[in-house]
C-alpha cells in the first residue's frame, strides 16, 4: 500500500501517524498530504494559524524544519491534536 493510502485510511479513521525514526524531514511532505485530502489550502492553514504562506510552503517542501508549536498549530488547524508516544528502541544496550 503507498503513502497516499495508508494517509487516506488513517484520515478515514480520524489517526494520522508521524515516524520520526527514519527521516524525521517526512513530516513535512506528511503534513501536505493530510492538509490536501482534507481539502485545505495553504491560505486556509495561514488563515487558521497565523503562519505565513511562505513558512506553511517552506514546511511541506522540507526546506525549513518545523518546530513544536507551530507543528500543534497545524495539526489543530487540520483538526488534530497532537499524541506523543515513545517507543523503546529493540536490541538497544545500555
Amino acid at each position: 500500500m503507498d503513502k497516499n493510502n495508508t494517509l487516506k485510511n488513517m484520515i478515514a479513521s480520524n489517526f494520522v501517524e508521524f515516524t520520526f525514526e527514519s527521516d524525521p524531514a517526512k513530516i513535512g511532505e506528511t503534513l501536505s498530504i493530510v492538509r490536501r485530502l482534507n481539502n485545505f489550502t495553504l491560505t486556509d492553514i495561514q488563515n487558521k494559524t497565523g503562519i505565513s504562506y511562505q513558512h506553511l510552503s517552506k514546511y511541506e517542501k522540507n526546506t525549513t524544519k518545523i518546530n513544536i508549536h507551530n507543528l500543534i498549530k497545524i495539526l489543530d488547524a487540520l483538526g488534530y491534536k497532537l499524541t506523543l508516544q515513545a517507543t523503546k528502541k529493540n536490541n538497544e544496550t545500555k
